[in-house]
Protein backbone atom coordinates (compact mmCIF):
# COMPACT_ATOMS: atom_id res chain seq x y z
CA UNK A 1 0.00 0.00 0.00
CA UNK A 2 1.38 3.80 -0.85
CA UNK A 3 0.20 5.68 1.76
CA UNK A 4 1.74 2.95 4.42
CA UNK A 5 5.11 3.70 2.70
CA UNK A 6 4.31 7.18 2.44
CA UNK A 7 3.75 7.76 6.10
CA UNK A 8 6.84 5.48 6.70
CA UNK A 9 8.54 7.67 4.59
CA UNK A 10 7.06 10.85 6.29
CA UNK A 11 8.27 9.53 9.60
CA UNK A 12 12.21 8.79 8.59
CA UNK A 13 12.21 12.55 7.01
CA UNK A 14 11.02 13.48 10.50
CA UNK A 15 13.36 11.46 12.75
CA UNK A 16 16.62 12.45 10.42
CA UNK A 17 15.41 16.25 10.10
CA UNK A 18 14.93 16.27 13.93
CA UNK A 19 18.40 14.44 14.01
CA UNK A 20 20.21 16.21 11.41
CA UNK A 21 18.69 19.87 12.04
CA UNK A 22 17.59 19.83 15.62
CA UNK A 23 14.38 21.80 15.58
CA UNK A 24 14.04 23.17 12.13
CA UNK A 25 14.64 19.59 10.61
CA UNK A 26 10.90 18.90 11.67
CA UNK A 27 9.89 20.94 8.56
CA UNK A 28 13.26 20.47 6.52
CA UNK A 29 13.07 16.37 6.81
CA UNK A 30 9.15 15.96 5.77
CA UNK A 31 9.76 18.30 2.64
CA UNK A 32 12.15 16.89 2.04
CA UNK A 33 10.74 13.46 1.41
CA UNK A 34 7.70 15.17 -0.53
CA UNK A 35 9.72 16.93 -2.80
CA UNK A 36 11.75 13.91 -3.85
CA UNK A 37 8.66 12.14 -4.08
CA UNK A 38 7.19 13.95 -6.32
CA UNK A 39 10.55 14.39 -8.19
CA UNK A 40 10.46 10.84 -8.78
CA UNK A 41 6.66 10.76 -9.87
CA UNK A 42 7.59 13.53 -12.30
CA UNK A 43 10.55 11.96 -13.89
CA UNK A 44 8.64 8.46 -14.14
CA UNK A 45 5.60 9.97 -15.73
CA UNK A 46 4.25 9.04 -19.30
CA UNK A 47 4.74 11.98 -21.30
CA UNK A 48 1.72 11.84 -23.72
CA UNK A 49 4.31 14.45 -26.06
CA UNK A 50 6.32 11.50 -27.05
CA UNK A 51 4.98 8.46 -29.53
CA UNK A 52 6.33 5.13 -29.51
CA UNK A 53 7.48 4.47 -32.98
CA UNK A 54 7.92 0.40 -32.29
CA UNK A 55 11.34 0.79 -33.64
CA UNK A 56 12.78 -0.99 -30.30
CA UNK A 57 14.57 2.05 -28.99
CA UNK A 58 12.66 2.22 -25.64
CA UNK A 59 15.43 2.38 -23.53
CA UNK A 60 16.78 5.22 -25.43
CA UNK A 61 13.36 7.23 -25.63
CA UNK A 62 13.03 6.23 -22.17
CA UNK A 63 16.29 8.14 -21.11
CA UNK A 64 15.72 11.03 -23.72
CA UNK A 65 12.59 11.69 -21.83
CA UNK A 66 13.45 11.30 -18.55
CA UNK A 67 16.27 14.00 -19.28
CA UNK A 68 13.75 16.05 -21.49
CA UNK A 69 11.54 16.04 -18.26
CA UNK A 70 14.43 17.00 -15.77
CA UNK A 71 15.29 20.32 -17.97
CA UNK A 72 11.55 21.12 -17.59
CA UNK A 73 11.22 20.80 -13.84
CA UNK A 74 14.55 22.42 -14.02
CA UNK A 75 13.50 25.36 -15.71
CA UNK A 76 10.23 25.74 -14.02
CA UNK A 77 12.27 25.33 -10.46
CA UNK A 78 14.20 28.44 -11.96
CA UNK A 79 11.30 30.44 -12.74
CA UNK A 80 9.82 30.03 -9.06
CA UNK A 81 13.66 31.76 -7.92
Amino acid sequence: DQGAWMSFLLFLGIIGGILGYGAQGFIIGPMAVVLAHGLVRFLTSDNPDEQDDGAGEEDLQSASSIWTRSQRWLQSAMNLW
